[in-house]
């Protein structure tokens, strides 16, 4: 299958050289000059330089291509152009999207677009320190004496300093500097500057966000955030490699592990017949199972009737998503990678971070047997013949 990847970003840069790692190749799009030379030169990466519109999307896609879409989350025009393209010729498509990392805080001012940013800003009088780059400067020079008052970060290239000095900004007004920013340095600059307002988006961590967001309480000013421009769903790195590793057949074994889970707090999420085989198991070994389902399909003892939540995984040892929610299921997985606790997702493999053996026993040995996810014909027909070299009754 032939793999297309859309970068521009650290992201794009970061996925490239894990690619290049594996021995993947791939065709790379970036939209300027400075997107290919931020990217170190690597075996079997071929970058391509320009900006595509749909059409010129499609011309490069078909029913055997996967494109890997790591543009920038405020990028949606070309977003929306991949997606077309994709659906338009059948290719496959991967979102892989930085989580944001904002929550509702008293301490950040959030508006909804550019425009709405440029209209605050316009009934403030304080210095601002501007980090959302170079791409819609223009918009920002409605604001009232924005030449004295508007302080920008942007890209040191040649065309987007000149772009800064056609629309009226000094160079004592400039900082052109490529990051990742620290806390203390964006702190300098708000001092420097004597900023009173920072400005930014939801970038997340790899887009520093954080620091930003650190640096403002600690220069003791205002930040404002301009909301992403649409609640997308994609993909985590780790599950963007696993969807790779999946196309070409690149499958590690699970490695095997015993440990002792006796009065370990087990949490199961679901009371259906996966998750009524899961604890049949997990009795065995003296786990502390708690089962937790808006229904109790297979009619299991002690099961609290009511819909998860993230406080269910307080003190839990391990867990195993078993609904038949899709998106439970996968909210399941992602308190449980938040919070490092091990999760067996029933119906995600790239989401589980354990898989639930076979186990085949007698009184003195202890077998679990998994499979690469994908094959639970052979785990059991495997595990009859495994039992019954250890003279285990079915």
């Amino acid at each position: 299958m032939k793999l297309i990847v859309f970068s521009g970003t650290s992201d794009g840069n970061k996925l490239c050289q894990w690619l290049c790692e594996k021995n993947i190749s791939a065709d790379v799009y970036v939209a300027t000059k400075y997107g290919h030379e931020v990217m170190p030169e690597m075996n079997g990466i071929y970058v391509h330089i320009g900006r595509l519109d749909s059409m010129q999307m499609e011309r490069l896609f078909d029913n055997n291509t996967c494109v890997i879409d790591c543009t920038h989350p405020y990028a949606s025009e070309v977003t929306n152009n991949i997606k077309t393209a994709c659906k338009n010729k059948s290719a496959k498509y991967l979102r892989f999207l930085r989580k944001s990392i904002y929550y509702n805080n008293n301490d950040i001012i959030t508006v909804s677009d550019t425009e709405s940013a440029v209209k605050w800003l316009s009934n403030t009088s304080e210095n601002v320190l501007l980090t959302t780059g170079s791409k819609e400067l223009e918009a920002y020079t409605k604001i009232p004496n924005y030449e004295e008052r508007l302080f920008i970060r942007v890209l040191p290239t040649v065309s987007v300093l000149e772009k800064c000095a056609s629309l009226g900004f000094k160079g004592s007004h400039i900082i052109a500097m490529q990051g990742p920013f620290s806390i203390d340095m964006n702190v300098a600059m708000l001092k420097q500057t004597k900023c009173d307002i920072l400005v930014t988006k939801d970038t997340g961590t790899s887009g520093g966000f954080l620091e930003k967001q650190e640096a403002a309480k600690k220069a003791g000013a205002k930040m404002l955030m301009i909301k992403r421009p649409t609640q997308e769903q994609g993909y985590d790195f780790e599950q963007i490699k696993q969807e790779i590793l999946n196309i070409y057949n690149v499958n590690y074994p699970r490695f095997p592990l015993f440990l002792s889970i006796a009065e370990k707090k087990v949490l199961i999420v679901g009371a259906g017949n996966i998750a009524k085989r899961r604890v049949e198991v997990l009795k065995n070994f003296g786990a502390n199972i708690i089962i937790i389902a808006k229904e109790n399909l297979a009619s299991l003892d002690n099961v609290i009737l009511r819909e998860y939540n993230e406080n269910d995984l307080d003190g839990v040892f391990f867990a195993v998503a078993a609904t038949d929610d899709r998106q439970t299921n996968h909210q399941i997985y992602l308190d449980c990678k938040k919070r490092n606790i091990p999760v067996s997702v029933a119906d995600c493999m790239s989401e589980s971070s354990f898989f639930f053996p076979a186990i085949c026993q007698n009184n003195i040995l202890t077998a679990g047997l998994v499979s690469n996810g994908k094959n639970h014909y052979a785990v059991s027909s495997m595990a009859k013949k495994i039992r019954n070299l250890l003279e285990v009754k079915e």
